[in-house]
């Protein structure tokens, strides 16, 4: 019987590259198409998605009149009408308000930052509603918090996230203390009142030295230890931006163990790069991407790997960076997603010099093209022949992947809030990450033919064995493609306890240095 078991295991795998879509597929079950646009009162600008426990998305970014703006999409893309008014909720600062990051709090509770001000002047701005769309009174004043820096300072937010003892950090740059833009950072206790054990009074501004002209914060993480990464760029007298990362404290002081200082730059050949966003990786290693400037022609989706202090990881892509060119216009990445089975996806924006379309591209965890995403790792998005921003993205439980941003006709009618959902890697689909992930990419590396695994099928220990010399990665993974497993072996040998892993059929990787290879086991 247990023969006749594994046999139609190997059966179901043989077949199942052929009974799934294709990963970055536009998703039919999302708005017909897999796209969906909505109109405020037009000159509307979508700028960030977040995923409720439902399943239900929040894409908030401002409308035409310069208000806050969001709305909400049922899981079929359909607005919510449940929420707001038709679906739709607005809010009025008083002056002209851009919300730029959205966040859903334990309670379902949603949280708006951005900015709000005219001319040379601006405030961080916050509100919260209610999960039916309402604002909520309870939070700052009347739902509102407005956050000044400085006297008649230009503030402004782009990023932010949500702690697990649910205080609010927001990231943007301020005008306040310097004669240019430098890094701002503000933290919120849960009822928008200024955390007053963070930094100066709940804020911090970062000065990087005379030497600067402007630097501005796009993207933020926090580290399982409560520090705070900031992502964004800085600009030196030599008029060129590079990736500028700066580690904070847990209560807001530069932590001066990461990078240089407690700063990590990263320039990709001498001209503009900038970062718009930053992800920490479950095994504490970073990831930074944005716009990156390899010549003084054209920007190119640009990622780089960084270990948990700030220096390059140079096992990550080439030398550490990774560049991906969809044209011959200018690309960026403005957000980054890692999926359950280790796999980046990068989204933003690609132009081939005359349209503009929202972008993807995926990875291998090592910072490798996955060519079994899209076509040779890469999708573009057209919404209307015009242009289209994708600025925001998230991954859904199912793995799907939701990008929003906006999109402006080529007929000149005015922009509108534009999202678009993709296949991911499903939790159905058998093997994907081993199988096509391998095949795709087995041409980039020299196989590692001597290891053994053995007993196999096995059920207490694994022993893997002809092992290089030298440091070796070794990642397991079941049939989803979860990784249940990584370890940095230094040897020949390795063994592996696997009692307690449910029965069934598991992939072994093993990279050393440029070299890897992809092993079965079968636990009994």
């Amino acid at each position: 019987m247990k023969k006749n078991s594994c046999a139609l295991t190997l059966l179901l795998l043989s077949n199942a590259f052929f009974c799934w879509a294709q990963p970055g597929s536009l998703d039919p079950t999302f708005s017909n198409d897999g796209k969906v646009t909505t109109k405020f009162n037009g000159g509307d600008y979508g700028r960030s998605i977040a995923i409720q426990t439902d399943g239900k998305i929040i894409f908030a970014g401002f409308d035409g009149n310069y208000d806050f703006a969001t709305v909400r999409y049922r899981t079929n893309g359909t607005i919510d009408t449940t929420f707001g008014i038709g679906g739709k909720v607005t809010t009025d600062f008083g002056a002209e308000d851009y919300a730029l990051s959205a966040a859903i709090q334990k309670n379902g509770k949603i949280v708006l930052a951005g900015f709000s001000g005219e001319g040379s002047e601006g405030q961080f701005a916050l509100t919260r509603y209610n999960q039916n769309g309402s604002t909520d009174s309870s939070f700052g004043l009347n739902g509102k918090v407005l956050t000044p820096f400085g006297t008649n300072s230009y503030d402004q937010a782009n990023a932010m996230v949500l702690q697990q003892n649910g205080k609010i950090v927001v990231s943007g740059y301020s005008s306040a203390q310097t004669n240019y833009y430098a890094f701002a950072v503000a933290r919120y206790l849960a009822n928008g009142q200024l955390d007053k054990s963070f930094g100066t009074g709940g804020k911090v501004i970062i000065n990087n030295n005379n030497n600067v002209n402007v630097s501005q914060a796009h993207s933020l993480a926090i580290l399982s230890n409560g520090k705070i990464l900031i992502a964004g760029s800085v600009e030196y007298s030599n008029i060129t931006t590079d990736f500028q990362l700066v580690q904070l404290t847990a209560n807001g002081r530069i932590d001066s163990s990461f990078g240089t200082n407690g700063i990590a730059l990263t320039d990709f050949g001498g001209y503009d790069d900038v970062a718009y966003s930053v992800k920490v990786l479950s095994d504490g290693k970073i990831l930074e991407g944005g716009y990156a400037s390899p010549s003084s022609t054209v920007g190119d989706f640009g990622l780089v790997g960084l270990n948990a202090d700030g220096k390059i990881d140079t096992t990550f892509g080439t030398k550490g960076k990774t560049l991906t060119d969809f044209g011959s216009g200018n690309n960026a990445i403005y957000s980054i997603n890692v999926q359950s089975n280790g796999k980046i996806v990068a989204a933003g924006y690609a132009s081939n010099g005359t349209n503009i379309d929202f972008a993807l591209a995926r990875y291998t965890e090592w910072g490798k093209t996955d060519n079994s995403f899209g076509t040779k790792g890469k999708v573009l998005t057209d919404f209307s022949g015009g242009t289209d921003y994708g600025l925001s993205s998230a991954l859904q439980p199912d793995g799907k992947i939701v990008l929003g941003g906006w999109s402006s006709a080529a007929n000149g009618t005015g922009s509108l809030f534009a999202a678009a959902r993709y296949i991911g890697d499903s939790t159905s689909k058998i093997g994907d990450y081993n199988f096509s992930e391998y095949q795709a990419n087995k041409n980039d590396f020299k196989a590692l033919t001597h290891i053994s695994l053995s007993p196999n099928p096995v059920n207490d220990i694994l022993r893997i064995q002809g092992l290089p010399s030298s440091v070796s990665v070794i990642s397991v993974f079941d049939i989803s493609g979860k990784k249940i497993q990584n370890v940095i072996v230094s040897g020949s040998s390795f063994q592996f306890d696997v009692k307690e892993l449910p029965l069934g059929l598991y992939f072994v990787t093993i990279r050393n240095g440029e070299n890897t290879s992809t092993f079965k086991f079968v636990k009994e």
